[in-house]
């Protein structure tokens, strides 16, 4: 079957796919272990009722329901010369496959500035999507809530140097003669004049926002009647509601943007809502045999972050996501690819710690170190700095900002959310976005991408250019065009072991870009069908996971993780951004959801038990679900909250186990795989309030006595002094584990030093403590044999020690002091750790074999930290950006929403009126300092966490359970699914040794014959 049609949404009913929505979860839902085993089981049964669909996409439509689309990734939004991109280039990449600088419309990289140097404005420009459509007979709309003109719907027809030449009038004299305005070009040619559908703002760049006198208005009528179709131009939704089966139709239901959706005029006479147009549009797109594209644009949510008019925001995303609702209930995903993504991101952050259930729009608690209640929704920059500094002199010590509490007008839509620095638009942010498609080769976006590879894997999908990855896939059939592709792949290896470059996962890493690379259209198509390859050649790998591995990032949130990206690039003298982390080449991504049950923006306590004991629990409880009291004295009541860790149910099945950590071993995350405590704090004994003691062990006993960390293989990281010196029972922990280890095995050993580990072989218990506090920053590390391991090290002697056993092994490593660095503002140590961590990961990836090994890579939970302003593509990511006319100072491109870096920015002294708050960091001598605080506007001891999805990254056996958006807790039961261990253990079939490759058994002779055409062909 053929996709028929193709739907793109851009940001910027009870069933969906087959995939049942979340029950309603109120507040009479009680959400103790029981619950959270039943939903990830539930969600265990539909992740593998999945099968990748390889018809072709009939219809396409760009498209949040789609948080249950079947599959998701991340995107690269970088363009060519700005690490922060711009609606005009990022749309250009999104809807014409090729990256381009910023502010360009339809071309790529070469084109000049002035479009009257013919040849090479000619040269650079490049087809969209909406040309591919239409040339393979395709019906095709537009729907945006912007001006049709503006930038993102542009890109779609238009060519031009300048987005902002919308009409005649904002193009230079001297360049009219040569290049017409963008108005112009969608009415007069082709693609934007033979578009079926039509729906947006802008009506004044057509008529009276014009000095050329021309009605484009009257011009379109008089084309379409002159071709003879049945036409139609609205003004409203009362004349939109009326359209039937007309085959042109323009819409445009605003002089200006439509309004944003609060302030909409919802009567007939008013402006249609963005679902309707969506409605309207594929009722009239369906009339055609050949399927249609239509690319719908949430334009107005951009509009409102810039102005930090939170609330408008989110208002106009809920309309947004209605409008992919209405795609789905009219579509079929038999035959209709929807894609939902954004050109970009904010830099809104959700910081502090707000309860669960806390309005979002409103203030997070006061506690007594706070100057007042912030808000939970901030920005890094824009106009609300203008009504959040106080207002006359700030006198020394002075918080320099108006008490949110107090402002009358926080309910109104448009009350201007906190913004430390001021800019009369809030400048995008530069981290990864999600993508996320279901239909017809959907599986093409499940994984990290370059933005301009979302167009090659739509016109793969549909068939709208000459692509042969998915022809094979259609005409063939899959199982046999999987061999081929396999086939040319394994020729592609071997040639590359001998001759190339590293291969990670059997994907080579892509080209080492230097500025030597020339980034045109050229470039930019042949990096994008060979990700198509690379994408055809995934397979599903159901062999049982043998050998599990968990990277936990502590605070490695997608900022973070685009950060150390480009932080990495740069450290090996590349621009950066187009850098690669190793497990951005898994074969499965997805996206994880990390409340607690009782806040927000979850602890490190909470997310952990949930990643590792598949329970969502209170902020602070480690290994208890939240109906545990805070009194463990309760004895029924706090044993019946314990729960199980992976790390009871690999030993359960006779698996090796192990914990890695830079943080103390006894510290919130690797505690979470073995202890059982109503407060993370309880690290020594010294740390339980003496009432308590008799109840139950503190952490490091409790490692040490009881299982299953008693039982633990390998323990490396930080913390002795809670297994000596920091207790008031005398106990020294570290003898009596020696003692115990002595007791079943001759082979154990403590280590404390980088040498003494290195000199481990085949011990079967080993506990190495590197440090008596938290091991050191990766910077800052003795690396001296005498000297504290490598993370990297650390995994690497941990897998070897493991490996000697025959039934398998499970491993957690985590990255912990990213997140230390993070809240005291120190960006250079968190992206340091950062790569540290994803060495470790490149390192657990060369020991071990991806047909019997779950690797799982992901977050606890995200961070402040917002890459942000427009600085150039290879700026310093730890520098300033361009301080432009309108700024007071050049600005950091990292900044947080609050945290200790306040006292060191803010200017000492008295503050008069008008003048700016903050030192100018360019100033500052200490920048390139490890210990440099960055921009935090609001002061805190320790910046606090981000409320925002993290990702997750898995290769490896089952690893296909990992792409979706998930609760935190469903990675447990996933893990336990894959390895046949724990409470899901029956809910993953694993496949046979001999069914897990192609065999010859499954060749009929015809397909033989296919198989040999086809090669000599390919070779």
């Amino acid at each position: 079957m053929k996709i028929l049609s193709f739907i793109l949404f851009l940001f910027g009913p009870a069933l969906v796919f087959g995939v049942a929505l979340p029950d309603d979860r109120s507040a009479t839902r009680v959400e103790d272990k029981r619950t959270w085993y039943s939903d990830a089981k539930n969600r265990l049964q539909q992740e593998n009722a999945k099968k990748e669909n390889t018809n072709r996409a009939k219809n396409i439509i760009p498209a949040t329901s789609f948080e249950l689309f079947s599959n998701v990734g991340l995107i690269k939004t970088y363009s060519t010369d700005k690490q922060v991109t711009d609606s005009a280039a990022s749309a250009t990449a999104i809807l014409c496959g090729v990256k381009t600088k910023q502010g360009m419309l339809g071309v790529d990289q070469s084109a000049p500035e002035n479009p009257c140097d013919k040849k090479r404005f000619e040269a650079a420009k490049v087809e969209s999507i909406l040309t591919w459509a239409q040339k393979a007979g395709m019906r095709t709309g537009l729907v945006t809530t912007t001006r049709i003109t503006h930038a993102t719907p542009a890109a779609a027809y238009a060519k031009v140097p300048k987005r902002g030449w919308e009409s005649d009038t904002r193009i230079p004299e001297k360049y009219r003669s040569c290049v017409k305005d963008i108005a112009r070009q969608l009415v007069e040619d082709a693609p934007g004049k033979d578009l079926n559908v039509i729906f947006g703002g802008g009506l004044c760049q057509f008529v009276s926002c014009r000095s050329d006198t021309q009605n484009l208005i009257s011009n379109w009528k008089q084309r379409a009647n002159a071709e003879k179709k049945k036409s139609m131009f609205v003004m409203d939704k009362m004349q939109m509601d009326r359209l039937t089966n007309e085959t042109k139709v323009l819409g445009l239901f605003d002089s200006n943007h439509m309004s944003f959706d609060l302030e909409r005029d919802k009567t007939v006479a008013g402006q249609p809502s963005i679902a309707e147009m969506t409605a309207k549009a594929i009722s009239l797109l369906q009339n055609g045999d050949k399927g249609f594209f239509l690319m719908v644009e949430g334009g107005r949510i951009d509009h409102a972050h810039h102005l930090n008019l939170a609330k408008l925001a989110l208002a106009d995303a809920i309309s947004f996501e209605e409008a992919v609702q209405t795609a789905l209930n009219m579509t079929s995903s038999n035959d209709t690819l929807i894609v939902v993504t954004a050109d970009h991101s904010h830099t809104m952050t959700i910081n502090g710690y707000p309860d669960r259930g806390n309005d979002i729009l409103g203030l997070n608690k006061k506690t007594h170190n706070d100057a007042y209640a912030t808000e939970t929704l901030t920005y890094a920059n824009g106009p609300g700095f203008l009504k959040h500094r106080k207002n006359g002199t700030i006198e020394e010590g002075e918080y320099p900002w108006n008490d949110p509490s107090a402002m009358t007008d926080r309910n109104d839509s448009r009350y201007s959310h906190f913004a430390p620095i001021y800019k009369a638009h809030e400048s995008h942010g530069g981290e990864d976005v999600a993508i996320f498609a279901n239909g017809p080769f959907s599986h093409l976006f499940n994984g990290v991408y370059e933005q301009n590879y979302i167009a090659h894997a739509i016109s793969c999908a549909g068939q709208i250019v000459e692509n042969d990855q998915c022809w094979r896939l259609t005409v063939l059939g899959e199982r046999t065009t999987r061999l081929i592709v396999n086939l040319k792949m394994k020729i592609l290896r071997f040639i590359l072991f001998l001759f190339g470059p590293a291969l990670v996962l059997g994907v080579a890493l892509p080209d080492d870009r230097s500025a030597t690379r020339v980034e045109d259209k050229r470039t930019w198509y042949s990096d994008a069908k060979i990700r198509l390859q690379q994408e055809n050649a995934k397979k599903e790998n159901t062999n049982r996971a043998k050998n599990i591995i968990v990277f936990i990032g502590d605070g490695f949130g997608i900022s973070t993780i685009t950060a150390s990206r480009i932080y990495k690039g740069q450290l090996a003298g590349n621009k950066g951004e187009e850098s690669y982390h190793s497990f951005e080449l898994f074969s499965n991504v997805g996206l994880i959801k990390t409340y607690s049950t009782d806040k927000q923006v979850t602890d490190s306590a909470a997310s952990a038990t949930a990643i590792l004991c598949g329970v969502k629990t209170k902020q602070g409880m480690l290994g208890v679900d939240q109906s545990a009291p805070e009194n463990p004295c309760y004895k029924t009541r706090f044993e019946a909250a314990k729960v199980e860790s992976i790390l009871t149910w690999a030993q359960k099945a006779g698996m090796r186990t192990g914990l890695v950590t830079t943080t103390r071993i006894t510290h919130a995350t690797p505690a979470a795989t073995y202890a059982k405590v109503p407060d993370r704090g309880w690290e020594s004994d010294t740390r339980i309030p003496k009432k308590y003691r008799s109840c139950v062990k503190d952490i490091a006993r409790q490692l040490v006595e009881d299982a299953p960390g008693k039982d633990l293989n390998v323990i490396f990281g930080g913390g002795l002094c809670q297994f000596d010196e920091c207790r008031s029972d005398k106990q020294n922990l570290i003898s009596n584990w020696k003692q115990r280890a002595n007791a079943v095995t001759d082979k154990s050993m403590f280590v404390m030093d980088k040498m003494q580990m290195d000199r481990l072989t085949n011990e079967t218990k080993v506990l190495g403590l590197f440090d008596s506090n938290h091991m050191s920053f990766d910077l800052e590390r003795d690396k001296t044999v005498a000297g504290q391991p490598s993370i990297a090290e650390m995994t690497a002697k941990a897998i070897s020690l493991l490996q000697n056993g025959d039934k398998g092994f499970f491993l957690m490593v985590e990255g912990g002091r990213i997140d230390h660095a993070h809240h005291l503002n120190l960006a250079k140590l968190a992206l340091a750790d950062a790569i540290s961590f994803e060495e470790a990961v490149q390192t657990a990836l060369n020991m071990t074999s991806s047909n019997d090994t779950l690797i799982v890579v992901t977050a606890d939970h995200s961070h402040t930290m917002t890459i942000n302003g427009y600085p150039d593509r290879g700026n310093d990511i730890l520098g300033l950006n361009k301080k432009t006319h309108k700024d007071s100072y050049a600005t950091e491109t990292l900044t947080y929403a609050n945290g200790p870096g306040f006292l060191k920015h803010r200017k000492n002294g008295t503050i008069e009126e008008g003048e700016y708050p903050w030192n100018d960091p360019s100033a500052m001598t200490d920048r390139n300092d490890n210990s440099y605080s960055h921009f935090a506007p609001i002061n805190t001891a320790y910046e606090s966490h981000g409320g925002e999805d993290v990702a997750i990254f898995a290769n490896g056996p089952f690893s296909h359970l990992f792409n979706g958006v998930y609760e935190q807790s469903y990675i447990a039961h996933a893990i336990s699914c894959a390895g046949q261990i724990g409470p899901s253990a029956d809910l993953c079939q694993p496949s046979s040794p001999s069914s897990s490759h192609f065999g010859f058994k499954s060749f009929s002779f015809a397909s033989l014959l296919i198989f040999y055409l086809v090669l000599a062909t390919l070779f």
